[in-house]
């Protein structure tokens, strides 16, 4: 597995553009996890054809000392999102496991709001518990990989095709 320069758990909703489509406006997709901090700024063209929404960073976790940060953004074209990200930054062995409990809770919440069911049962244990996996849910490819940046940062991507 490659190195990647940033620090991140990544969750990734990828909806092709062939085939079935994710069925939602960006307005809807950009505030899907509005509801617990991670507000959206405008869906605007970044460059490419691509377009795109982003909160700001958020620290995690919640309460006692916060040294991780999670993001979330929505990507597409002017008309159609095709990609969601929930992005956790690890930037230290401290408190690992609460983080990946919140990035749990956040992940099954943009799960949930975007497919319309729930994350499955392995891809939600395997994040709590770092490992790599690969689940088909709702018609699409739910994927668990795991990055070593250093020895205490890592990130993980929950990619859902």
């Amino acid at each position: 597995m490659p190195r990647l320069p940033s620090l991140a758990i990544l969750l990734c909703l990828w909806f092709p553009t062939a085939g079935a489509t994710f069925q939602t406006t960006p307005e809807a997709a950009c505030a899907f996890l509005s509801e617990v901090g991670l507000n959206e700024r405008n869906y605007r063209h970044v460059g490419g054809g691509v377009y795109r929404c982003a909160s700001s960073r958020r620290r995690l976790p919640l309460g006692g000392a916060q040294v991780h940060t999670v993001r979330y953004r929505a990507q597409g074209d002017p008309h159609n999102v095709r990609q969601l990200k929930l992005t956790l930054y690890v930037n230290s062995r401290r408190q690992v496991q609460a983080a990946r409990r919140r990035m749990l809770e956040y992940g099954q919440r943009l799960v949930k709001k975007a497919l319309a069911v729930s994350m499955p049962g392995g891809a939600a244990g395997s994040l709590l518990n770092g490992a790599t996996g690969t689940w088909k849910v709702a018609g699409a490819d739910v994927i668990l990989e795991k990055s070593q940046i250093r020895s205490s940062s890592h990130q993980y991507h929950l990619i859902i095709r």
